[in-house]
Formats: structure tokens, C-alpha cells, sequence
């Protein structure tokens, strides 16, 4: 590579002493750090003696790719923080460990919160340990914990001790039972007790280089210093990408951090325009400004659309599917109307792991039963499987698998319903599943159908009792959406959509995904949708932190960048996202500008708009040039 001065400074540095290398997003710090680590080796360091420390698995797996094919045969050692300590904490003690499966956390904290939904527990859980709160030392002693304003924190650490008492418990013949955090959390317990393991890990390597440094806990640096108590300590980040501070992520770690300091500030990622909005969202943040490789012509702009589904549809007009494309947004039941359109012109796509609305459990089992009522013989038997026991009715995979001989046997569905099975008390639950799909085919509406099944036949109470990976919010957005959307579509429409999702296919230059889990990617072309006032940012997190997200989403394009927004989604009235007045300051005043839309005359001074896909009239007062929303400006045609 031709490295630029800011990067051959590194790469000269040798990584002597403490260092710490401040890079903006797409300033290429992985060629760099691969560039540094090549020189040592050059120089005769033993590549053994090198650690590199990465955010996840999947940038893992990268950085040994591009040690690889730089250095040849690559025993740099590349791992997770989480992979690394796990290892020596087996090696030190000698002993078995298993984690916890997540239902059965979510089953223990149940029973000891008294409360169904324990997802804010679970992760506040990780976050006491993510600070060091031990349950065998007075709280109040902790620093953390004596500053945390939380009115029920008490009653949180009880919650913590009982639930480390009771997950000990589970443990059995020499295995022993912990948390995913725990691999950080036992290791860092058993290094501050035995001197012997301090000097056997800061014995390990010469070099420790961390990536993404600053989305580092106080538990994770605090155990990775006993690497580098007297070796070279370099650590890499951006300020501005610090996304995880809900799972116990300090910025405050990368500010104290003391260190030659090393700076990237030139993108060989974003156009000009692109890097120009994102400095503008980075002066809210830090002081570092970016300065763009290239000097050709992007596109960065802010539309503005009557709702949701108008969104979708002009979102999906506009991808091109030779290029690489992402569409981005905070949360996962944002993508419902990007996929149907999508779907709907048979264009494939990916989404990120646990990033698609049609992934959702929940959802996967509305559709399922659907399947089960109007699809093949061959559908209903896939769809069976999944939709057995929601609600539970104690069927089991037994059912099933006997319930499929009998079909290929006589080669008819119906038929399941009366075969002989072999276990007793089965019987109630075929028949609770019968009567279920028979009540359900009176609806001729899908929307009355929908809400029959999750609140008559209890599909709502099923997933409201697990509550696995959702909160009770949520969970009622989702089924809200859901009702969206079967009461805008027929019968046969919605089963279309579904077979295009199992269909669908990952060979895909398009990917759908969370702004979170799109940290680290890039792309050709980017939309962000729904940059709605309480959606980003969110009602319920930190306002800096959004900013941050919102750096993240935009700083993922190479040449184009679109910014959505709606005037209303899922039927409910929604305002722009203030941080649109950050990248262009005229948003605010002139809104008008971005909203591309015959209007008509009401009356004097009086105009509307109405939305094609979800009727809906959208009324403004003012002249022609300068529209004013009126505060009563929807109304259902």
C-alpha cells in the first residue's frame, strides 16, 4: 500500500511504549495496523509474540485473512477479547465450563425478579459485571454502583447475588455453569488473586494491539492490562463510534488513555459531500475532523415521504442491484415495508443475523399459521413444525415426527389430525390445534383473523410469558405492525410475501441490516430510513449515543447517501429526526424543500396532499412557496 504521512508514521513507530491511534471512519487503520505488524516481523519479531485484540469474530477472521496474504504463514495471534480470556481461564483452572442456554436465564431471573420481562435486568446484570461489582463485597463500595441513580438498584444487586447463587447451582459433574461476560468477569476475578497468572499473561506476548478501542468496558481493560503491564500497548478507535454504551462501554477509557498519539483523519471511504455531513454530526462530538481521499462528485440528500410504505416503495425504485447497497435503520420492524416491496419485485436480499422483520419468532409464527390454513399439503407439514406448540399444547418434536409418517403414508393432511399416536394426553393438544385453524377460517378479514390468533387463541400471552430477546414494548410494536400490516392486504397477497421471504435468496448485493450491526461494513450506496423524532434518536437512549449511531449510519457510504424520513408510520403521525438539521441547517425552516409533492388548493390558504398508498390527507396552511403543517393534518379519506 502508499501510505499517507499520517500512516507511514505509524507504521515506522515500531508500536514502541504505550500508543494510541485516534482514526476517523474508512481511514483504512486495518491496512495500517497489518502494514505496522509486517514491519516488526520484518524486523525479526517473532510473529508468536504478537496479540491482536478485535471487536468480534467475523473482523477476526479478516484481519487473519489480510495478515496472511501479507506476511505469508500468520501465527500473529488474532482473537476476540472474549475467546482469548476464555482460554485462559480453562488453562489456568483446569476445569469444564458451559454457558448458560438464554431460556434458562431467562427462566431463572424470572423466577427470582417476579417479573416476565427480564431483558433490562439481564443487561444490567452484565453491566454490574462489566464494572466490577462483586457479590461477595458491600455495593456501596463500588464506585459504579454508589454513583448509579437508579431508584431500584438495590433491588437489582439482591436480583445479581441470588441469580450468581442459583446459576452455581446449576452446575454439575465438573462442569461449571456460566454467563457469556463471565469468560471476561472469572478470568479478571482469578488474575487479581494469583500473581502466578498476572506474570504467566504478561509473559505471553511483547505486542498487544486493540481494536475498536473505544467501545472497551472497564472489566475488559482492566483484565487486557495484564497483558501489557511492561510490554508495547497499542489501541485503536474513533470516538465517534462508541455505539455500546447500554452493554457497559466507556468512552471515558479511550480519553484517559496516555500514549504517543497517532491520528487518521483522511477517509478513502466517503465522497466529499458524504464526509462533509458527517464532520458536521462529528463537531457535535469531538474535535477531529475528516478530510476526504477524493475530489469526485456524490450524492448525499434528505427526502421527506407521506409514510412509511411511500418510503419503501421509492427506496426500492431507486436501488440499483448491480451495486452494493445497504438500507439501514435503528430498529429491526422498520424493514417490514423495504422487504414486502423488495419481495414484491423479486429482488433478493440479505439481512444481518436477527435484522429482518420477517425473522422475528413471532412473526415467523403468525405466518406459519397462515401457511397452515391456505398452503400446500408439503407447506403445512414445514409449517406444523414451527407453529406446534405456540401457544404450548405439549406436542413436541415426537408429534411431529410421527404426524409426518402418518402424511407421507396416506399422503393427506387432514389426516394427521386422527392418526394414532403413542403418547398419552397428545390427543388434547391435536385437537386444541383443530379447533384453533377451524375458528380461525371464519375470518374473512385478515386483520380480524390476526388479532383472533394472538389474543383468542393465545399466540400474544405465549410470546409475552418468554418474552426471549423482546421487551413487553416491543413485543406490542411488533403485533401493532403486524395488524398494519394485514389490514392492508388480502389473504393471498400475504401468503405471496411469505413465500418470497423463505425463497429468498443471500446471493445479494443488497443487505438489510440494524445500524448497529452494520459498524465495521461499507457500501456503494446507503439509505437510512426513518430518521423520525423518537425513533433516532431513540425515545429510550442516551441522546449523545444516538448522535454516535447516527455518525455510524452515515459514514457507511462510499458514493450515495439518501436520509429518509416520514410524515407518518404505521398509521401514526411522526416528525423529522432532529439530527437532520445537523447535516443540512435549512431542514428545519424549509422542510418543504425536500417533500416533493403535488399539492392542491383547498381553500385560501389552504392546502392538501393526499398519500395513494395509505389514503391519507396531509393538510398545510400558508402561500404556495413557504407550507406550514397545520397541528390537525391527517385525516383518513
Amino acid at each position: 500500500m502508499k501510505a499517507t504521512k499520517e500512516q507511514q508514521l505509524i507504521i515506522d513507530s515500531g508500536l514502541v511504549g504505550n500508543n494510541i491511534v485516534r482514526s476517523v471512519s474508512g481511514s483504512g487503520k486495518s491496512s495500517v495496523m497489518v502494514e505496522a505488524i509486517s514491519k516488526l516481523i520484518e524486523s525479526g519479531v517473532d510473529s508468536n509474540r504478537i496479540l491482536f485484540i478485535t471487536f468480534s469474530k467475523t473482523a477476526s477472521e479478516d484481519m487473519e485473512s489480510k495478515l496472511l496474504n501479507r506476511v505469508g504463514r500468520n501465527t500473529v495471534h488474532v482473537s476476540t477479547i472474549h475467546s482469548l480470556l476464555f482460554q485462559v481461564l480453562r488453562s489456568h483452572t483446569r476445569k469444564r465450563y458451559s454457558v448458560i442456554k438464554p431460556w434458562d436465564k431467562e427462566k431463572l431471573l424470572q423466577e427470582i425478579s417476579g417479573s416476565k420481562n427480564v431483558n433490562d435486568i439481564e443487561l444490567m446484570i452484565d453491566v454490574f459485571k462489566s464494572n466490577i461489582l462483586r457479590v461477595d463485597e458491600d455495593p456501596y463500595e463500588n464506585d459504579f454502583f454508589a454513583n448509579l441513580k437508579l431508584i431500584d438498584k438495590d433491588h437489582l444487586y439482591k436480583v445479581f447475588v441470588e441469580y450468581e447463587k442459583r446459576k452455581q447451582k446449576l452446575s454439575k459433574r465438573g462442569e461449571i455453569v456460566i454467563d457469556f461476560i463471565d469468560m471476561i468477569y472469572l478470568t479478571y476475578l482469578n488474575l487479581i488473586e494469583d500473581e502466578s497468572l498476572q506474570e504467566k499473561v504478561n509473559n505471553m506476548f511483547d505486542y498487544v494491539i486493540i481494536d475498536e478501542f473505544q467501545d472497551t468496558s472497564r472489566l475488559q481493560m482492566k483484565a487486557l492490562a495484564y497483558f501489557a503491564e511492561n510490554n508495547n500497548f497499542t489501541v485503536v478507535g474513533d470516538e465517534k463510534q462508541n455505539i455500546y454504551g447500554f452493554a457497559g462501554a466507556s468512552l471515558d477509557i479511550m480519553r484517559n488513555f496516555k500514549g504517543n498519539e497517532y491520528r487518521l483523519s483522511k477517509t478513502f471511504r466517503n465522497r466529499p459531500q458524504i464526509t462533509m455531513w458527517a464532520n458536521k454530526v462529528a463537531s457535535n462530538i469531538d474535535n477531529m475532523i475528516t478530510e476526504s481521499f477524493f475530489d469526485d462528485e456524490d450524492t448525499a440528500d434528505i427526502r421527506v415521504f407521506d409514510c412509511d410504505r411511500s418510503e419503501a416503495e421509492w427506496i426500492v425504485s431507486q436501488i440499483n442491484p448491480e451495486r452494493e447497497t445497504f438500507v439501514l435503520y435503528r430498529t429491526n420492524k422498520q424493514s417490514l415495508w423495504v422487504e414486502i416491496e423488495l419481495l414484491k419485485k423479486g429482488v433478493n436480499y440479505t439481512t444481518g443475523k436477527g435484522s429482518s422483520f420477517f425473522s422475528m419468532s413471532i412473526v415467523r409464527s403468525i405466518f406459519n399459521y397462515l401457511m397452515l390454513q391456505f398452503g400446500t399439503d408439503a407447506e403445512k407439514m414445514k409449517a406444523l413444525n414451527v407453529i406446534k406448540d405456540v401457544p404450548n399444547r405439549y406436542l413436541g418434536n415426537s408429534f411431529y415426527l410421527q404426524a409426518r409418517k402418518h402424511y407421507y403414508e396416506n399422503k393427506c393432511f387432514e389426516d394427521i389430525y386422527y392418526g394414532n399416536y403413542n403418547r398419552r394426553g397428545m390427543e388434547r393438544g391435536i385437537n386444541d390445534l383443530r379447533v384453533t385453524l377451524e375458528q380461525l377460517s371464519e375470518h374473512d378479514s385478515p386483520y380480524d383473523w390476526l388479532q383472533d390468533l394472538l389474543y383468542s387463541h393465545g399466540v400474544y400471552d405465549h410470546y409475552e410469558s418468554k418474552l426471549t430477546g423482546v421487551t413487553s414494548d416491543l413485543l406490542n410494536e411488533i403485533c401493532g405492525t403486524l395488524g398494519y400490516l394485514f389490514d392492508s392486504m388480502s389473504f393471498e397477497k400475504l401468503i405471496e410475501i411469505y413465500k418470497r421471504v423463505i425463497s429468498n435468496c443471500d446471493e445479494t448485493k443488497i443487505t438489510l441490516s440494524s445500524i448497529h450491526k452494520s459498524k465495521g461494513l461499507e457500501a456503494d450506496d446507503v439509505f437510512v430510513i426513518g430518521n423520525n423524532s423518537g425513533t433516532l434518536p431513540h425515545a429510550k437512549a442516551p441522546k449523545d449515543e444516538e448522535l454516535r449511531l447516527f455518525y455510524v449510519a452515515i459514514t457507511r457510504a462510499r458514493f450515495n447517501l439518501m436520509l429518509t424520513t416520514t410524515r407518518l408510520t404505521q398509521g401514526k403521525r411522526t416528525f423529522p429526526s432532529p439530527f437532520l438539521s445537523i447535516v443540512e441547517e435549512d431542514f428545519k425552516d424549509n422542510e418543504q424543500k425536500y417533500y416533493n409533492k403535488i399539492w392542491f388548493l383547498w381553500e385560501t390558504y389552504r392546502w392538501y396532499y393526499e398519500c395513494k398508498l395509505c389514503k391519507y390527507r396531509f393538510f398545510a396552511e400558508g402561500n404556495n412557496a413557504n407550507k406550514i403543517w397545520s397541528r390537525r393534518s391527517l385525516w383518513k379519506s
